[in-house]
C-alpha cells in the first residue's frame, strides 16, 4: 500500500529570506543531514536483522543437536534393553542346568555310576551342643558408677546385657 502525503502550503524556496528565519541552514544541508540519519537507522534496522538471524541460528543449532542427542540415548537405551532380555534368558538357562545338575534322581544316578548304593536304613548323628550360650550374669552388691542406667535396670530385673561363655 502507498500512502501519498500532500502538501498544502506549496513550494518553498530552497533557501529562506535572511529576514524572516536568521540562522537557518539551507534545504541542501537538512537534506544532506537527514539523509545521513537514514543511513544510520538503515544501518542500525540491518544490524538487528544479522543479529535475530545469528541468535535464531544459535538456536537452532542448539535444538538439532538436542534432539540429535536424545535420539541417540533412545537408541543406546533399546540397545540395553536387548542386551538385558539376553542376559535375562541366559540366566535362566543357567539356572535350569544348576537344578537339573543338582536334582535328586541325577545324583543318585551319578552314585550308582560310582558304585555306590542307597542305605536301607537311615542313621542320624547326635548334634553337638554349642560352647557360647546366654546366661545370667552374677549379681554384683556394689553399684559401679560406670554403668549405664539401662545396664544397672537391666542387672535389677535379672535379664542378661550382653552375651557370655557359658563354662564346663
Amino acid at each position: 500500500m502507498i500512502a501519498l502525503r500532500i502538501n498544502p502550503t506549496g513550494a518553498r524556496p530552497a533557501l529562506r529570506p535572511a529576514s524572516r528565519a536568521k540562522g537557518l541552514v539551507p534545504r541542501t544541508a537538512r537534506g544532506a543531514r537527514r539523509a545521513a540519519r537514514v543511513r544510520r537507522a538503515h544501518g542500525a534496522g540491518f544490524r538487528w536483522i544479522l543479529l535475530s538471524i545469528g541468535l535464531l541460528s544459535v538456536f537452532g543449532i542448539a535444538y538439532v543437536s538436542e534432539t540429535a542427542a536424545a535420539t541417540q540415548a533412545s537408541y543406546q537405551i533399546g540397545n540395553l534393553k536387548l542386551k538385558q532380555a539376553k542376559l535375562e534368558t541366559e540366566q535362566q538357562r543357567i539356572r535350569y542346568q544348576i537344578t537339573v545338575t543338582t536334582s535328586a534322581g541325577r545324583i543318585d544316578g551319578d552314585a550308582a555310576k560310582v558304585g555306590m548304593v542307597r542305605a536301607n536304613q537311615w542313621q542320624y548323628l547326635p548334634g553337638s551342643s554349642s560352647p557360647v550360650a546366654l546366661a545370667r550374669p552374677a549379681p554384683q552388691t556394689s553399684g559401679n558408677p560406670n554403668r549405664s542406667w539401662l545396664e544397672q535396670l537391666a542387672l535389677v530385673l535379672g535379664r542378661p546385657t550382653e552375651a557370655q561363655a557359658k563354662g564346663p
